[in-house]
């Protein structure tokens, strides 16, 4: 078993690892994003209908009242991939309103195009860090 502490051991080097370098912790990260190919069409939903479904943690705190213009049941859905799951559910329950949270642009930009087409408008998007979107984004307690 090996002691671990989160002080830098003691050194004559300089540089990152001398002892009088601050350590950086990097926060927890809840997700890998993956290279990819953008399509035409999920270009057109990022560029397109991103705008008007998008959502940002720099928006802050919702009111998804506010934001959907009606009181109803609500989901979000983390990591929907390519958003076939989402959008069958949003087309299949339109007393919902969903909110899904992705940080593939292709899977993002598919989903967004896919909604456009399809004329959904119980939808919203996040296209960020599902943590700090819980955290920061949606009403405490929901």
């Amino acid at each position: 078993m090996t002691d671990t502490n989160d002080t830098a051991p003691e050194s004559n080097t300089t540089g990152p690892e001398s002892a009088d370098a601050p350590l950086h912790r990097r926060g927890i990260k809840s997700y890998v994003i993956r290279a990819g190919r953008m399509t035409q069409a999920q270009q057109r939903g990022l560029e397109d209908v991103w705008p008007h479904l998008g959502l940002t943690i720099a928006d802050g705190r919702q009111d998804l009242d506010a934001l959907f213009g009606r009181q109803a049941p609500r989901v979000v859905e983390i990591g929907f991939g390519m958003g076939n799951s989402l959008i069958e559910q949003a087309e299949t329950h339109p007393d919902t309103d969903f909110i899904g949270i992705e940080v593939h642009a292709p899977g993002v930009g598919k989903l967004l195009d896919e909604v456009d087409k399809r004329g959904l408008t119980n939808l919203r998007v996040y296209r960020e860090d599902a943590l700090a979107v819980l955290e920061q984004c949606l009403p405490e307690g929901s």
